[in-house]
């Protein structure tokens, strides 16, 4: 449970962030363009509301695809017995090589 948490944490949040910063600046370049005079109030308003909106689109993108990554790593019973076969053959080798250390200088 703590690695789903932890996936959470780090990718889903930002996502979170990403995507609900991303609409509000579409509903809000949207409501601006409806009531607030439009194109002959400003368009470095338009421009700026424009590139930040693409910027988090790709932003909340990029994060929800680290988030499934994650989530599948976590998920996917062979990649986490790989993991699980790499750690035992480094515990051991780890011990192994205590040993023979403490053998040597006995």
């Amino acid at each position: 449970m703590a690695f789903v948490n932890g996936a959470i944490e780090n990718n889903y949040r930002y996502y979170q962030y990403y995507a609900n910063a991303f609409v509000s600046i579409v509903l809000s370049l949207a409501c601006y363009l409806t009531y607030g005079g439009g194109m002959q109030k400003s368009a470095a308003v338009l421009v700026l509301a424009s590139v930040a909106a693409v910027i988090l689109f790709i932003a909340c993108r990029n994060e929800l695809a680290a988030f499934n990554k994650r989530a599948e790593d976590i998920t996917n019973p062979t990649k986490r017995n790989d993991h699980n076969k790499r750690v035992t053959e480094r515990q051991r080798h780890e011990k192994g090589g205590k040993k023979g250390r403490k053998g040597e200088s006995g």
